[in-house]
C-alpha cells in the first residue's frame, strides 16, 4: 500500500518517522536564484545553446576545461553562476527541520551551492556529491586557493593559474571526467538505514546519483517532488508517492502542517 500525503505529514510530525534520507537536485534551489539544469527553456543547459555546443554538458567537462578554460569562466560570468550570496529556500529549512528535530540520517545533494549548510544543517549530515565552491583548487597539484579569488577572476575574465605548477584553478565542483567525493561512498551505504527517502527537484538522470534509490529497502516508502514525476527510474519502487508540481509550494504546504 503507497504511502498518502497525509500519512507522510502526520508519520514526520509525530517522528514515526526517524531516519529520513533526503536526494536533493537543482530543483530545489530554483527560487533561490539559480536555474535548474534541465527544465525546457528556462534550464541552463537549454541556455546554452546561444554557446553552439555540442553537448552543453562540455561546459562542466574537465578534458574540455584544460583545452579551453574560457567556456567555463564565461558561462559562470554570463549565468551568474558564481554569485556566493544566495539565501535557503523553503526546501532548505524543511531539511533543516528534519535535521533540528533528529529525523534527518542524510542529505544527499547534488546541488554545489551549501545552502543546506547555510541553512543550518550539520556539515555531518550533508554529502554533496558533486563537490561544493567553497573552495578552488589547482586541477593537477590540487593547492587551494580561495574561491572568491576564483570568481574575481571571472569577472575580469583573466584565466586563474597555480602559483606553484601553472595548473589551471576551478571551485572544488566536480565535473565530467572527475571522481566523486571519497565520503559519498562512505556515506551511501547508510541508505539502507532509511526509513523513508524524500526525493526533491531532481529528475533523476545523472548517474551515480540516480542509482541511490535501488538501494532503499524493499518496502521503505520514496517520495519524489518534483515538476516532472513521470519517471521510468521509479518503476522498480514499490511504495511510492508522487507529488507534482513546484517544489517550494509543495514543501511550503507541507511545513505550515508540519
Amino acid at each position: 500500500m503507497n504511502l498518502t500525503l497525509n500519512e507522510l505529514i502526520r508519520k514526520i510530525k509525530a517522528k514515526e518517522f526517524k531516519n529520513i534520507t533526503i536526494a536533493a537536485g537543482a530543483g530545489i534551489s530554483v527560487a533561490a536564484g539559480l536555474s535548474d539544469y534541465r527544465s525546457k527553456d528556462t534550464g541552463l543547459y537549454d541556455q546554452l545553446k546561444k554557446f553552439n555546443l555540442s553537448n552543453p554538458e562540455q561546459v562542466y567537462d574537465i578534458n574540455v576545461f584544460r583545452k579551453n578554460p574560457q567556456l567555463y569562466y564565461s558561462v559562470s560570468k554570463q549565468f551568474g553562476t558564481h554569485n556566493l550570496e544566495l539565501k535557503p529556500t523553503a526546501a532548505h529549512q524543511f531539511i533543516y527541520h528534519l535535521d533540528r528535530n533528529d529525523q534527518l540520517l542524510n542529505c544527499f545533494t547534488q546541488n554545489i551551492d551549501g545552502l543546506e549548510l547555510v541553512a543550518g544543517v550539520r556539515e555531518s549530515k550533508v554529502i554533496q556529491v558533486h563537490g561544493h565552491r567553497r573552495t578552488a583548487s589547482c586541477i593537477d597539484c590540487k593547492k587551494i586557493y580561495s574561491v572568491k579569488t576564483f570568481y574575481q577572476n571571472v569577472d575580469k575574465n583573466e584565466i586563474m593559474k597555480c602559483t606553484d605548477c601553472n595548473g589551471l584553478i576551478k571551485p572544488d565542483v566536480v565535473f565530467f571526467g572527475q571522481p566523486l567525493p571519497q565520503y559519498y561512498f562512505q556515506k551511501l551505504p547508510e541508505i539502507s538505514q532509511s526509513d523513508l527517502v524524500i526525493v526533491m527537484g531532481t529528475s533523476l538522470q545523472v548517474q551515480p546519483f540516480s542509482n541511490m534509490i535501488y538501494k532503499i529497502n524493499e518496502n521503505v516508502p520514496l517520495v519524489l517532488i518534483n515538476k516532472d514525476t513521470n519517471l521510468r527510474r521509479l518503476e522498480p519502487i514499490n511504495n511510492k508517492l508522487l507529488l507534482k508540481g513546484d517544489v517550494q509550494d509543495i514543501i511550503s504546504s507541507i511545513m505550515k502542517q508540519l
